[in-house]
């Protein structure tokens, strides 16, 4: 009954409560809502609902509010998840209820303090339930992401692991030696079960000695192994990601403090508009790569025989043979529950009893979560009417400061033991990481 419906209104770390009584409406819960967080009077936000596999349902006036009991009642849902989502975010790029957030923060040094407060102000616009984080090992990172992200996973970089595992071998060592051990080391962080897991971290301490012991004993397993992170990783492994938009942002770091956030704002804002066209055109359920995905994985395991036990497990006979729960949605491979993405058996399962497969993918992978994540545009800011700028209020000079010898450095700093692509000097002939003008040895 709509009597015994409770509303969870979710802001931040906070949880509210509302009870529906008879007559309760749309401006009532709102006013709820207003006097529990005083703040979001003057402030403009959405409010999402989920009911059992229904996601980001708006909520916006009495007609929403009515189906929202509705959906209640059908599935027999005493509780109801409301989500507040405050549109102010978008000043720092995009945002998508859960899917993607980009936020930069500017500050003189990564020090513990500065790390601190940008994930305390991180957290303050974020409502997602369940959050996994990939970052390097900073010692800021690693300190503070578990004290403010009480409730999400922390999984760290494996570029970056990989990087202090080729440091840490360094010395003496036969041809192609730490490249062997790296890769090993690859293969048990992607491993998918336990016992793959043991079998890869054995062949990679026969291999690598105790410094590969050493190396792996002193990282925990549930931050990079996908056989114990106890979140969804969604098959990222690395935050090559925020690289890629330092990259992207290189010329406009150069510039002056104002200058330099207006022109990565225009940046980010002809991205979202170009991407949001883009996904006009997609007529599918999922994103194009994951569609082609689903392709190559049906056409991989469509000559396996399906077997029923029930109207919801299943054993496909692959090499070896494996049993598949469409309604848990796992796999004894570990690669659905671990990527959140159907892997060969499940598409296999799925697609021998002929049931739409969209109910079975994540939301996450779908065109209309890609499409959400684009869908508040970041307002271009007119230069018409703005007070009158000269020539010696332009710029904003840095403080006058001693400058260093040398060249500056443009080029970002690289991590300990991060490969260098090597080069042939025509002078000497050697690979090295000098040229012609930059070779000092003498020559014969």
């Amino acid at each position: 009954m709509e009597s015994s419906i409770l509303l969870l209104c979710k802001y931040g770390s906070f949880t509210l409560v509302v009870k529906v009584a008879t007559g309760f409406r749309f401006e009532d819960f709102v006013g709820s809502i207003h006097r529990k967080w005083n703040e979001l009077v003057s402030r403009r936000f959405n409010l999402l609902y989920v009911v059992s596999e229904h996601r980001n349902c708006v909520l916006e006036n009495d007609d929403d509010f009515d189906n929202m009991l509705a959906l209640a009642t059908t599935y027999g849902v005493s509780c109801v998840e409301v989500y507040i989502c405050v549109e102010e975010i978008q000043s720092f790029g995009c945002f998508d209820h859960g899917l993607f957030l980009l936020a930069y923060g500017i500050v003189d040094s990564e020090t513990d303090d500065n790390w601190l407060w940008f994930l305390i102000k991180l957290k303050g616009i974020l409502s997602t339930r369940e959050l996994s984080i990939i970052t390097d090992r900073h010692t800021g990172l690693v300190k503070h992401v578990p004290k403010v992200f009480s409730n999400c996973y922390h999984a760290y970089c494996l570029e970056h692991l990989k990087n202090n595992l080729r440091d840490r071998l360094s010395g003496r060592a036969p041809n192609g030696f730490r490249e062997r051990v790296v890769n090993l080391f690859v293969d048990c962080a992607h491993a998918p079960t336990v016992s793959d897991f043991d079998n890869c971290v054995k062949e990679l301490c026969e291999v690598g000695g105790e410094k590969a012991k050493e190396f792996i004993s002193s990282v925990s397993y549930d931050h990079w192994a996908n056989a114990y992170f106890p979140g969804k990783r969604y098959d990222e492994m690395s935050s090559n990601a925020v690289e890629s938009f330092n990259s992207w942002i290189r010329e406009a770091r150069k510039m002056p403090i104002l200058q330099c956030v207006d022109e990565i704002r225009v940046q980010i804002m002809r991205q979202m508009y170009e991407r949001k066209q883009l996904s006009r055109k997609w007529c599918s359920v999922v994103c194009p790569e994951m569609d082609l995905l689903l392709k190559n994985r049906f056409d991989k395991g469509k000559t396996w025989p399906v077997y029923g036990s029930s109207d919801e497990v299943f054993e496909v006979s692959s090499f070896p043979a494996v049993v598949v729960d469409i309604r848990n949605k796992s796999c004894t491979c570990c690669r659905w529950d671990i990527h959140s993405f159907p892997c060969v058996h499940a598409v296999t399962a799925l697609q021998k009893i002929g049931v739409d497969m969209s109910q079975y993918i994540d939301p996450l992978y779908t065109i209309e979560a890609f499409r959400m994540s684009y869908d508040y545009p970041i307002n271009p800011i007119p230069s018409l009417g703005a007070p009158e700028v000269t020539k010696e209020t332009a710029i904003i000079l840095p403080p006058k400061t001693r400058r260093p010898r040398g060249r500056p450095k443009v080029a970002r700093i690289r991590s300990r033991g991060e490969k260098v692509r090597q080069i042939r000097c025509s002078r000497c002939q050697k690979l090295g990481r000098h040229n012609r003008k930059s070779h000092k040895e003498p020559c014969d």
